[in-house]
This record gives structure tokens, C-alpha cells and sequence, in this order.
């Protein structure tokens, strides 16, 4: 327990580093505050402020019970804190319960986490899978197109057009090319 070299009337003290000989903060974002419970004597008509709250309940916790709750105590926070308290100190039975139903909170919180996560990639997935297979079909299908302009071209003795020219028309114009040589097939 830490002890004042010098003990003070006041329930809160208020420190700060200090440079020794000049005395000039180490740095204004750091205070250490020190609470001394046993000075604190208010009661809970004096109470005035959220730190007179918490320093009653943490003076006077084992106490105050939550069904007669004094109405300036009646904030969420300090409920929610003594109904915790409550439940971390009754017997080792109920608070097993508290602690399991409180694990299970949080498991069914990550799993709707990881849920959500797996059902977004799955959906990302059933995305790409579909792509995949509509570029396999338009390749099939151009595939086909091609084959049909080679028999062509070879029925009559044409020479070949590039693969790379056939391979970069559009499906439409590929099936144009592919028919228009089938139609001078068909007038020979």
C-alpha cells in the first residue's frame, strides 16, 4: 500500500512530475491523482459532481443495495458497476454462471463476427467463380467461332488470318467473319 510521507486532510490529491530545482513540469499531459477513501466523508445529500459519486460507492459499496439505491446514485454507469460487483460477489456457483454467460456473450459476438467475414468472402468468391465460368463459356463459344473460320478459310483455300487478329474480335464479330465465310461457301 502506498503511504504519504506526509499525510493530508484532503480526499484528492493531485501530482505532478516535476523538474527538481526549477520546478517546471516534465510534461502538462501527465497527472498522478491519489484518492484517500478514509478522508472521504460526504454523504450522499453532499454528493456533487460524477468523482463524489464514485468515491461513495467505491467508500461505501458494501453497503448499498441496488433495489434501495439512493436516486443521485441512479446513474447507468455506476448501476451497471455495483450489479458486476453483486454478481462477482456472491457465491462461487452463481458466479460461474455470471462468468460463463458473459463468455458465451462474447463467443456468440465473435462468431457473428467471423460469420459475417465467411459470408462476405463466400459471396466474393460465388463472384469470381461466376466470372470464371462466364469467360470459360465466352471462350468455349469463341473457341467454336474460331473453328468454324479455319474450315472456311481452309474449304476456300484462303490463307489463314492470325490467331491473335480472330482472338481479339468480339464474339459478334466473330460470328459476322464466321458467317459471311459460310455464305461464300455457300454461293460457290
Amino acid at each position: 500500500m502506498l503511504m504519504l510521507t506526509d499525510p493530508r486532510p484532503e480526499y484528492h490529491l493531485r501530482f505532478r512530475l516535476l523538474e527538481t530545482t526549477t520546478h517546471f513540469p516534465f510534461t502538462g499531459d501527465l497527472d498522478l491523482h491519489l484518492f484517500q477513501l478514509h478522508n472521504f466523508t460526504k454523504t450522499v445529500d453532499e454528493l456533487s459532481s460524477d468523482l463524489d459519486l464514485w468515491l461513495y460507492v467505491l467508500n461505501n459499496g458494501k453497503g448499498l443495495d441496488l433495489a434501495s439505491l439512493p436516486r443521485k446514485l441512479r446513474v447507468a454507469e455506476i448501476v451497471e458497476a455495483l450489479e458486476a460487483w453483486d454478481m462477482l460477489t456472491r457465491d462461487r456457483i452463481q458466479r460461474e454462471i455470471y462468468e460463463a454467460r458473459e463468455r458465451a456473450r462474447r463467443d456468440t459476438e465473435d462468431w457473428k463476427s467471423a460469420l459475417e467475414r465467411a459470408e462476405e468472402r463466400a459471396i466474393s468468391s460465388e463472384e469470381r467463380a461466376r466470372s470464371s465460368e462466364e469467360r470459360a463459356r465466352s471462350s468455349l463459344v469463341q473457341g467454336r467461332w474460331i473453328g468454324q473460320v479455319r474450315v472456311c478459310e481452309e474449304l476456300l483455300d484462303r490463307e489463314p488470318r492470325p490467331e491473335a487478329e480472330l482472338m481479339a474480335m468480339s464474339l459478334e464479330d466473330l460470328r459476322q467473319f464466321a458467317e459471311s465465310l459460310r455464305a461464300e461457301l455457300s454461293s460457290r
